[in-house]
């Protein structure tokens, strides 16, 4: 033990007696249902490199696909309706869910009819295999 270093023995000495040393991590709260601030990203400059947290109301998110179903209770996220449906019918299965129904009616065959895409650009990555090659 004499040859791990100090810092090691202290927090293994304090830690025997029930005592956790741990570092802080430096933080910033910013809080957009009081009006902290306007928007997330202005969070994100305000917090000057520091982990920055952000406090949103769930009428404000909306899910991270190309869909954009706002969170709200009555918002239309096939996740949020699946779950409301069943509050109020324990009976459901799965078969017969608002979920279910939703990606029986949605299933995109391609990036571009995921996102919408009429028209979408040439395939690139043959020339970007070439790139790649060149630069070898």
């Amino acid at each position: 033990m004499l040859f791990k270093p100090a810092k090691e023995l202290i927090k293994y000495s304090l830690y025997s007696v029930g005592i956790e040393v741990r570092r802080k991590v430096d933080e910033e709260l910013f809080d957009l249902t009081q009006a902290d601030c306007s928007h997330p990203l202005e969070a994100v400059y305000r917090s000057n490199g520091k982990t920055c947290l952000i406090k949103v109301p769930l009428s404000r998110i909306v899910t991270f696909n190309y869909s954009a179903f706002s969170l709200r209770r009555d918002g239309g996220h096939p996740f949020i309706r699946t779950l409301n449906e069943y509050e109020n019918n324990s009976d459901m299965t799965a078969g017969n869910s608002p979920l279910r129904h939703y990606y029986g009616l949605y299933q995109p065959k391609n990036a571009s009819e995921l996102m919408d895409i009429s028209y979408p650009s040439p395939d690139i990555a043959p020339d970007m295999q070439k790139a790649a090659e060149n630069r070898l």
